[in-house]
């Protein structure tokens, strides 16, 4: 599936699966292009939160995901039930796509790149992880400049370690 647009995709011809696999990104694309409204914050609690046009206005980047997993009707991608949880928690599930030398003709968009110092993650300042859109392009939420489109293996000031894949 390429890089999603509205121009690009027929959700009627998607099974229910892949339909909330393209919500997942669309929630992402839609944090991305409002990302003005949105500024960087540790946050866990996602559960009560409202899908666009309603929007957050603090997440971290395991919050993002979260949140448009949460959003899209998919299960909770941490397999904890209540969409909270950080990059420990989305590394500790998930199917392993593969690790730092994945190519995106392993990849579909809704996966999870993952970034750090060490396999297992613990969580914490050291880690990272950004939601897989298509096209070689993730969407990081890592600072106060609220969401960013970049290359899956852009310079994220620490390592690449793999990509995850979660139930949709």
């Amino acid at each position: 599936m390429p890089l999603i647009s509205v121009d690009n995709i027929d959700p009627s011809v998607l099974s229910p699966a892949e339909f909330r696999q393209y919500k997942v990104c669309c929630a992402a694309i839609w944090c991305l292009r409002h990302k003005d409204d949105l500024s960087y914050g540790a946050t866990r609690d996602v559960r009560n939160w409202h899908p666009p046009p309603s929007m957050p206005n603090v997440l971290d980047c395991s919050a993002l995901i979260h949140y448009c997993f949460k959003v899209a009707g998919c299960p909770d991608p941490s397999e904890n039930s209540n969409y909270a949880g950080n990059t420990a928690s989305l590394w500790g599930s998930g199917i392993l796509v593969g690790g730092k030398n994945v190519t995106t003709g392993q990849m579909r968009p809704g996966d999870v790149c993952f970034y750090g110092w060490k396999v297992p993650m613990v969580g914490g300042d050291s880690e990272h992880a950004t939601l897989y859109v298509g096209q070689g392009k993730v969407i990081s939420q890592g600072s106060e400049e609220g969401p960013f489109l970049v290359g899956y293996k852009s310079d994220f000031k620490k390592p690449f370690i793999g990509v995850k894949r979660y139930r949709f």
